[in-house]
């Protein structure tokens, strides 16, 4: 759960600092949308990332995925 609140904690940060940059250059506009959205995104992400990762170990601890040298 610590990487989760880190995950959100940077985009977050990250989509403040674009959407500071587009309201200070006027190429787009502040829209609280678009954070809202992103720490969304990011939250899915990671999650897919981790379940990803999870099925990917399961592979290899039953021998489903070789090492390339193997092949």
């Amino acid at each position: 759960m610590q990487k989760l609140k880190h995950i959100i904690i940077l985009s977050f940060v990250f989509s403040m600092v674009i959407e500071i940059l587009q309201y200070m250059t006027h190429l787009g506009q502040f829209d609280v949308d678009d954070i809202i959205l992103n720490i969304v995104g990011s939250m899915i992400g990671f999650v897919f990332f981790l379940l990803t990762k999870k099925v990917f170990l399961l592979k290899i601890k039953k021998g489903a995925v070789q090492k390339v040298s193997e092949s």
